[in-house]
């Protein structure tokens, strides 16, 4: 059998059986892009923007973090300078 003659007898099959049981309107919404579809692609589309953006921060803060200087003192430093003007406040 010729492999064209076999799939115009399953096409036929098929085209049967959606006509006695009716699956045109399923087959209609299985292969037809419906409203949900649309709100998928939207969603896809806002979270390709924000990767997008969030791409852009992280190349912005790597770049920031290049140019920036070193603190000019640490934290234990920062405690250190509280406590005396704490103290000196006292006086």
């Amino acid at each position: 059998m010729n492999i064209s003659l076999i799939k115009w007898i399953v096409d036929f099959i098929i085209k049967a059986i959606e006509k006695k049981y009716d699956l045109k309107k399923i087959k209609d919404y299985v292969e037809k892009p419906n409203e949900l579809d649309k709100k998928v692609q939207e969603i896809e589309n806002t979270v390709f923007v924000f990767n997008k953006s969030f791409d852009n921060v992280e190349d912005t803060l790597k770049d920031l973090k290049k140019e920036a200087h070193p603190p000019i003192f640490s934290k234990l430093n920062l405690d250190k300078i509280e406590k005396r003007i704490a103290k000196l406040e006292k006086r």
